[in-house]
């Protein structure tokens, strides 16, 4: 685990691990937190009248989720940018190490594992705002846990798909268009969630499983064709 953890900082810079591993997700947190206080210091309602409103605070609550995923494929060039692009120099450096092919399946491995438990954090920290800030009650029940988890896996496997698509190109526009592409998504699967959160949670988790394995796969087997220039 020390080794795969030094392995995927390798990649990454100072810049990054600070917006992604601080800045994002206290701002995510935050911006629940935010919305908790003023619904609740809004007068029109109290901890019982909030809880009656579990959809617009499931939307919101995906929405915290949006401000951490437009941060992962917006700064991913920063760590992984490129790196399926046929012909490009991002790979360079790998095909440079002896160690250089393990180097990078592990460090993919260990960003979509950070990746989840980074997400899930920031989930359960965003409900747990509503129930100490917002005063609301509830939200603990089997179908609150269901929708925690749903939110968890749809945000997960949207972020690793556009992530996915991003590293095969070296273009910024490519990359805004694929974060603001993403952030529809998400709201849609928001949306979804709030109808049936037990189908969004099953369907999305085993999607999550699949995009995880075949997105490891594609861009390894892009690495593999960099040490014999293809």
């Amino acid at each position: 685990m020390k080794r795969g953890i030094k392995s995927y900082l390798a990649f990454t810079s100072g810049f990054y691990r600070w917006i992604l591993f601080v800045l994002a997700p206290l701002a995510a947190v935050g911006f629940q937190a935010v919305l908790a206080i003023i619904a609740r210091r809004g007068g029109h309602t109290t901890g019982e009248e909030l809880s009656e409103f579990w959809m617009l605070e499931t939307i919101l609550m995906f929405g915290s989720s949006m401000v951490l995923m437009m941060a992962e494929i917006l700064l991913d060039g920063r760590a992984f940018g490129g790196i399926a692009v046929k012909r490009g120099s991002s790979l360079d450096c790998i095909k440079a190490s002896s160690r250089g092919r393990e180097l990078m399946r592990t460090a993919l491995r260990m960003d979509m594992i950070r990746m989840f438990l980074e997400s899930a954090a920031v989930v359960l920290l965003g409900r747990t705002a509503w129930t100490f800030f917002g005063g609301v009650a509830g939200l603990w029940d089997l179908w609150g846990i269901c929708v925690v988890s749903a939110a968890v896996v749809c945000q997960y496997f949207v972020t690793v798909t556009a992530l996915l698509i991003v590293r095969h190109f070296d273009y910024l526009g490519i990359t805004v268009c694929a974060a603001c592409f993403a952030y529809q998504i998400l709201g849609v699967f928001a949306v979804l969630t709030t109808m049936n959160c037990y189908v969004m949670m099953a369907v999305f988790t085993v999607l999550s499983v699949a995009v995880s394995f075949f997105s490891q796969w594609k861009i390894m087997r892009r690495v593999e064709e960099s040490f014999y220039d293809k």
